[in-house]
This record gives C-alpha cells, structure tokens and sequence, in this order.
C-alpha cells in the first residue's frame, strides 16, 4: 500500500549526444550517450545511498528510450520493475517543443522562442 503523501523525487534522464550539443530534443527519441549512461548509474547508486532501507512504492518513466534508460537503472538499483504508463505519456507531452525540436536552444529566448544570435564562446567560434 501507498502512503498517504509519499516523497516525490524527480531524476532527469542522462545525457544525450543532443544535450552535449545544445539540441533541444522534445518529443524526438535520443538515446543516452555514454555519459549519460555513466550519469545515469551514478544516480541510481546515490538515490539509493540516500533513501538507504525506504520503501519506493513506483517508478514513472515517458516512454522515450532516453527515461526508459535511466529508469532502467533506477530500478535495478531498487530491484523493481519500471514500465511506462499514461502519467508518463501524459508528462512527455507536456514537454513537446515543436518546431524547437532539433534546434540550438542557443538561438532561442526561453520566454518567446524568438530567434536570437548566440553568443561566441571556445565551442561556437
């Protein structure tokens, strides 16, 4: 049985070659790259060296390979099963971008999605 007001924890998933390149993803199905696997043990390992003898009562996942892959993780570390459910769904529709998908999130403001000119830096030149 659930408790009545369980603990909520939210892990974002692991990175992926878009994120090491400052794609924006959305909706698009990335998979975790090797640091994002590396990342994605590494927080399993430490939620459960934090939760210690808790009870984790369900894990949610989208059904985007790059959540499924770090949920992976998080529930072999717990020894529970993680499969994608309509919470899941329903979050990762929340998280379309639209025609911001598989754009530099450096030419975009957050607040409008207006086309802006990134700044220079080592990476862009």
């Amino acid at each position: 049985m659930i408790e009545p007001n369980p603990p909520i924890y939210f892990i974002r998933h692991g990175e992926t070659d878009w994120n090491r390149e400052g794609r924006i993803q959305g909706q698009i199905d990335i998979p975790l790259n090797d640091a994002g696997h590396q990342q994605a043990v590494a927080i399993s390992r430490g939620l459960k060296n934090f939760l210690g003898n808790s009870k984790v009562d369900l894990f949610v996942a989208s059904p985007l390979t790059r959540t499924r892959q770090t949920m992976g993780y998080l529930s072999r570390e717990f020894g529970m099963s993680v499969r994608p459910n309509h919470l899941g769904i329903a979050l990762q529709r929340h998280r379309r971008a639209g025609r911001l998908e598989n754009r530099d999130q450096r030419w975009y403001t957050p607040q409008s999605g207006e086309r802006r000119q990134p700044e220079k830096s080592a990476t862009t030149g």
